[in-house]
């Protein structure tokens, strides 16, 4: 049976942006394909973020990636740097 790969390498410009994506991602990983262990090719699953300062000038090096575990079949409630949680709906216009 075939699947379907979806691959993403996008920036936000403001943190709870960036988190409420994380937590969307968080919603959703029990619907994404993890693999039976019995498959040739390998099975590729990752979602990582950082805070990245490319654009500063100068450029300065990126903060530490911070993985998010789609294994996990645990939801991890990711917070922004003031430590509050951001809804996925916040992503969306009202």
């Amino acid at each position: 049976m075939s699947k379907f790969r979806v691959e993403l390498d996008v920036s936000f410009n403001n943190e709870d942006d960036a988190i409420a994506f994380l937590n969307l991602i968080e919603e959703i990983k029990d619907r994404i394909f993890k693999g039976t262990g019995q498959e040739q090719i390998l099975i590729v699953k990752k979602c990582r973020y950082h805070e990245c300062f490319h654009d500063e000038n100068p450029p300065q090096p990126c903060g530490d990636y911070v993985n998010l575990d789609i294994d996990d079949v645990n939801k991890t409630e990711h917070k922004n740097s003031e430590n509050v949680k951001i809804e996925p709906n916040t992503l969306l216009p009202e």
